[in-house]
């Protein structure tokens, strides 16, 4: 494994750009695939939460062994890199699949074609993101270095996000007026696909690449003491879960990320029809949303090296429950502007800026932590499981996400939210549904999972000091 030195920046560089693939794709799920087939192609709402459910169930089984194959992989190029390779083109095709279906699909054509797309897209992300992240624990062993390297990662996510919804709308959904402009234009979905879909792909081939010179320096995989096949899996992580920061870390960011899959699946029904934005304005909305998770990763290195990396999660956490709920929470009481209100647009942005601040100080901070759960382990059992922690990492990543999308789907369907629905048709109840779901009702699912990382987490630098030293005599 490489030693405790900082990196260089080439090095950084390389490997962050490889995130820029998972910030196309989460947003993409995020932002316009569940709007594309809801309320484009008329897909029903909870056919489509169905959909996400089947890919979850897909994730379940192939997040945890893409992390133990990566782990016991043998072959000339590492651990890592023959998984990052392998997984470049698969991914950018599907995803370019996914956003063409055929026309004049039934309901159950429809589903049919989100299920197995997003399936087939995440199961590539998989085989790529899984062995990517693990990759970042290994260039480094520096406790502070790592927050640093989960900050470019956590930066050229964003970055991807950043291009998907403002370069996404721009290019493919502009505003040219009638009912069928901006996000509700059908045409513009197949060319998206095809952009992104290749810009993906060169990204996962870029990072491959760009660190395929760190190959000798990083960790040869242990023989397995568990068996193989998928027993060697479930006994992997039947161990990995033995450990209590893990347990803590893991079940906290499952509500962390169904936080954030419940607000960004209604956040495009909370711009256009909550707010009455316009694509423009929901844009700016997403941008605002981009820079304040980039304004958050920065800001948690200074804030992990002063208040360890456990309080910078904590506070990230707090701060993104707090004001992400906090305009939603205050236009139900009467205490916001009214939607014809020219600062609105402003404040909404502003107020999503601020908000995913925290978010990206908490995101940024996971990682790093989850790092250290690896050291931790070895210290305990012997034995490096990166893969393993980072699979359940990226499954509870995943599956809460998939969660948000049928929470956010049962929601719709709860308060009756119209499909094709026009803006400024939609009845003033059914709105303050929306605004109670995505406010004050994400945020105690937040505050659980702050509760969770709280209560559990046990990892501290100065622990972190006897558990190199430990690894350092068994090694």
């Amino acid at each position: 494994m490489a030693d405790a030195a900082r990196l260089g920046i080439g090095t950084k560089l390389a490997y962050g750009t490889g995130t820029l693939a998972e910030g196309i794709k989460t947003n993409a799920f995020d932002v316009f695939v569940f709007f594309y087939f809801t309320q484009v192609l008329g897909l029903d709402q909870i056919l489509a939460g169905l959909a996400i459910a089947c890919a979850l169930m897909a994730d379940a089984i192939s997040d945890p062994l893409a992390g133990s194959l990566s782990d016991n992989h043998k072959g000339r190029w590492g651990r890592r890199h023959g998984f990052m390779y392998a997984a470049a083109v698969p991914l950018g095709l599907s995803f370019m699949a996914l956003m063409a279906p055929p026309e004049g699909l039934s309901q159950t054509g429809l589903f049919l074609w989100l299920s197995l797309g997003a399936i087939a897209v995440r199961v590539s992300m998989t085989f790529y993101a899984i062995p990517h992240t693990a990759l970042g624990a290994e260039l480094t062993a520096h406790y502070d270095e790592r927050t640093v390297v989960v900050a470019w990662r956590t930066l050229f996510g964003l970055l991807g996000a950043l291009l998907t919804s403002g370069l996404g709308i721009t290019l493919f959904f502009p505003e040219t007026g009638g009912p069928d402009s901006g996000l509700k234009n059908p045409d513009g979905y197949g060319a998206f696909g095809i952009f992104f879909g290749a810009l993906m792909t060169m990204a996962v081939l870029a990072s491959a690449l760009g660190t395929h010179d760190k190959i000798p320096d990083l960790l040869a995989p242990a023989v397995s003491e568990l068996g193989g096949g998928y027993r060697r899996v479930v006994r992997e992580l039947r161990e990995a879960l033995s450990n209590r920061s893990f347990r803590a870390l893991f079940f906290g960011m499952i509500l962390y990320f169904i936080v954030r899959g419940v607000m960004t699946t209604l956040g495009v029904h909370m711009g256009l029809h909550f707010w009455a934005l316009d694509s423009n304005e929901i844009r700016n909305m997403m941008i605002g949303f981009a820079l304040g998770f980039a304004v958050g990763a920065i800001i948690a290195m200074p804030l992990g090296r002063r208040i360890d990396k456990k309080g910078a999660w904590l506070w990230g956490m707090a701060w993104l429950i707090v004001w992400g709920a906090a305009a939603a929470s205050l236009r139900l009481l009467g205490l916001f502007p009214d939607n014809s209100d020219p600062l609105l647009p402003g404040l909404v942005v502003g107020a999503t800026f601020i908000a995913s601040i925290g978010g990206g100080v908490a995101l940024a901070t996971a990682s790093s932590m989850m790092a250290d759960v690896a050291d931790d382990h070895e210290a305990t059992h012997g034995t490096r499981r990166e893969g393993i922690f980072f699979g359940a990492l990226m499954f509870s990543l995943k599956a809460s996400q998939g969660i948000g999308w049928l929470v956010g789907a049962l929601v719709l369907e709860a308060i009756a939210f119209p499909e094709n629905a026009i803006v400024g048709s939609v009845p003033q109840a059914t709105l303050n549904g929306l605004g109670i779901a995505h406010g004050p009702g994400a945020a105690l699912l937040g505050l659980a999972g702050l509760i969770f990382v709280w209560r559990g987490y046990a990892i501290t630098r100065n622990h972190m000091v006897t558990v190199r030293r430990v690894i350092a005599v068994q090694g």
